[in-house]
């Protein structure tokens, strides 16, 4: 794991936030979830490789299996 210093966060589930460097914040349960999130904040993700992608995005809310894959940072339209 590569936690250096995010804060607050809560991982349950094999290789789950596995990637997470400074991201604050986070709460990954399931499988992989969260799986190569680095510095995205106020994330959660539920269920067997949910937002699994997300690399930097923050606010991000994924339920169900694999649900949102290819995250990978804010989108603002």
């Amino acid at each position: 794991y590569d936690n250096t210093s995010g804060d607050e966060n809560v991982a349950i589930g094999n290789s789950s936030m596995n990637n997470n460097t400074t991201g604050d914040f986070n709460s990954a349960v399931g499988y992989r979830s969260l799986w190569l999130n680095t510095t995205g904040s106020n994330n959660t993700a539920v269920g067997h490789l949910a937002l699994r992608g997300n690399t930097t995005a923050s606010g991000s809310v994924g339920i169900g299996f694999d649900v949102k894959p290819n995250l990978k940072a804010n989108f603002f339209s």
